[in-house]
């Protein structure tokens, strides 16, 4: 866990950074899915993270998404499987964390198994 202690403390800083409070609801989104798992993809790709910090991420971007500021927490209606989902089935589109990692880890263990080398 300590290994992605200071890639957690870079994307915290990003978050904190932005002036996420001053976007609408559709920029902190865009925000969120540009930046954000732009950069959480590329080491998905490659190393399996905690749980746990991926809850803690998300949980940060939870409260971008919705306040603006990750000291804000406001409480929503809207359940954040539901806002998980694609804009053809009501959600905004942000994907999962946790469903990004695990297709993460089982694209590794695919190209594993069929490997030829």
């Amino acid at each position: 866990m300590s290994y992605f202690q200071p890639f957690v403390d870079i994307i915290k800083s990003k978050l904190a950074a932005s002036k996420a409070s001053l976007l609408s609801l559709a920029g902190r989104v865009q925000l969120v899915k540009s930046v954000i798992h732009s950069m959480l993809l590329r080491t998905f790709a490659i190393y399996s993270w905690p749980v746990s910090l991926i809850r803690d991420l998300e949980k940060w971007i939870k409260k971008i998404i919705w306040s603006g500021d990750l000291e804000k927490r406001k409480i929503v209606i809207v359940s954040w499987k539901k806002v998980c989902t694609d804009y053809d089935e009501g959600g905004l589109g942000v994907k999962s964390l946790i469903c990004l990692n695990e297709a993460s880890n089982l694209k590794l263990y695919w190209d594993l198994m069929n490997s030829d080398e």
